[in-house]
């Protein structure tokens, strides 16, 4: 499986992908809530398509939040980055997509224990 202001939010991603989204103005204006609402909206439907698996703000200072995405291809990242409302209206400047490649847990991609040989 691939998988004040906030100033980066990053979508990030089961051994998959991640967005990372930098540079949030103020979330705390007007217009700035009605896009909340728009992003979560958005989180939620891409959560029901089975892409976003996890996504929220670090604590604080809120300079960035984490989505975790699963696929084969950085394609939901992407889209939903590119499709963001806070990206949209132009409340994060910058985002880039990188891929997470998952190593322990029971459900990283390419378990590695110790003594593996890769």
């Amino acid at each position: 499986m691939n998988i004040e202001a906030f100033h980066e939010l990053s979508p990030v991603c089961f051994d998959g992908f991640h967005a990372d989204l930098q540079h949030l103005g103020d979330l705390f204006s007007g217009a700035a809530l009605g896009d909340k609402t728009k992003h979560l909206a958005l989180a939620w439907q891409s959560h029901g398509k089975g892409e976003l698996l996890l996504a929220g703000a670090l604590a604080p200072p809120t300079d960035r939040a984490v989505l975790l995405f699963q696929g084969e291809s950085p394609a939901a990242a992407e889209n939903f980055a590119r499709n963001d409302p806070y990206v949209t209206s132009g409340l994060v400047q910058k985002w880039t997509v990188r891929q997470w490649n998952t190593v322990a847990g029971a459900d990283a991609a390419s378990p590695l224990r110790p003594g593996d040989q890769r």
